[in-house]
C-alpha cells in the first residue's frame, strides 16, 4: 500500500511499476505533477490506473505491453 497526500502521480506510477510486469504509463508528461492523496495498492497495475483515472478525470487505456493514461 502506498499512502499519499498530495503525492504527484509520477511518483505514485514510478512506486507501481517497480512492482508490476505491466508498466502504466503517461500520454503527457505534464500529467506527472498533477497531486494524488489516497492510499493505494500500487501491486496491481490494472487496478491502479483505473482508480487514478477516475480520480483525476483521466482516461486508462489498456495495451498489450502498458496501460496509459491521458486526457479525456
Amino acid at each position: 500500500m502506498l499512502a499519499a497526500d498530495g503525492l504527484p502521480l509520477g511518483a505514485v506510477i514510478d512506486a507501481a511499476n517497480k512492482v508490476n510486469v505491466k508498466p502504466i504509463r503517461l500520454a503527457d508528461p505534464a500529467l506527472a505533477s498533477l497531486p494524488v492523496t489516497g492510499r493505494f495498492d500500487v501491486a496491481n497495475g490494472a487496478s491502479l490506473a483505473r482508480k487514478l483515472a477516475a480520480a483525476l478525470g483521466l482516461e486508462a487505456i489498456e495495451g498489450p505491453d502498458a496501460i496509459t493514461l491521458r486526457k479525456k
